[in-house]
């Protein structure tokens, strides 16, 4: 159940999805329609090891983490950061908690367990029947952002053209 918040004083966006490449690909579509929504908005993304050239040249984010195996360390990075809402990709507990324990006031994402629909704000079901694009979108669909395509993109930066 959606609990009341006030999007437009959102300024501090981070999105995580520690998944295989194509995933991460897939994922693009959502990057995209936070940009559109807020334009002036800082957003990062946290993407596992070895995947941040995936994404590091997109003109929608302003920063690339890799995820920390140490929780630790990853949940002391992101307090660092003063994320103000989170947008979890990944139907996972162990996310959904990092950014709980990290003080992420605004926390959406996939339904996991009982203990997880209670650390999210917004709790979207995982309908694995969806494409992978479609239910990433369904996230932000949620939030009443309406996005206006589907389509991953792939932007490469001067060293890889």
């Amino acid at each position: 159940m959606r609990k009341h918040f006030n999007l437009d004083q959102i300024r501090r966006i981070l999105i995580l999805r520690t998944g295989p490449l194509g995933e991460t690909i897939l994922t693009t579509p959502v990057i995209r329609a936070l940009r559109k929504r807020f334009p002036e908005a800082h957003i990062a993304y946290m993407v596992a090891p070895t995947r941040e050239a995936l994404v590091a040249a997109n003109p929608n984010l302003n920063e690339v983490i890799t995820y920390e195996k140490s929780a630790p360390k990853l949940i002391y990075g992101i307090i660092r950061r003063s994320f103000q809402m989170a947008v979890i990709l990944q139907p996972t507990f162990r996310l959904v908690l990092h950014t709980f324990l990290a003080r992420i006031p605004i926390r959406v994402g996939f339904e996991t367990n009982t203990g997880g629909r209670k650390l999210l704000h917004v709790a979207v079901p995982n309908n694995t029947q969806q494409h992978e694009t479609a239910r990433y979108l369904d996230v932000v669909r949620r939030l009443g952002i309406e996005p206006d395509s589907d389509e991953p993109e792939m932007y490469l930066d001067k060293a890889g053209r």
